[in-house]
């Protein structure tokens, strides 16, 4: 896929929500790559849509027992906060069946 600015990510995928964030960041990360060929237009607004998805992105706070057992086990699994938090919720809801094993 090729973005307006003409940058093609290099790893876009579309299996799940958080796979768009990956895509908003591998977009910036390739424009930082190429900064001299994109226009000041372009990255004008990859960087209002970046800074959007930061003001909306929800932050989850825990106690501190949890946040250390949590950032423990990011560390473990080689992903961030955010992912490892998506990865257990998901676990639990398919245990669970909440939703359907994927």
């Amino acid at each position: 896929m090729i973005h307006a600015a003409g940058i093609a990510p290099k790893n876009h995928g579309r299996a799940g929500h958080h796979d768009h964030h990956r895509y908003t960041a591998t977009l910036l990360e390739d424009a930082a790559d190429r900064i001299a060929d994109i226009s000041r237009a372009d990255l004008q607004i990859m960087l209002r849509r970046a800074a959007l998805r930061l003001r909306n992105a929800g932050a989850v706070s825990m106690e501190d027992d949890v946040e250390d057992a949590l950032r423990d086990l990011a560390g473990v699994l080689g992903m961030t906060r955010n992912d490892t938090i998506r990865f257990i919720v998901r676990e639990w809801m398919e245990k669970n069946t909440y939703l359907p094993q994927s």
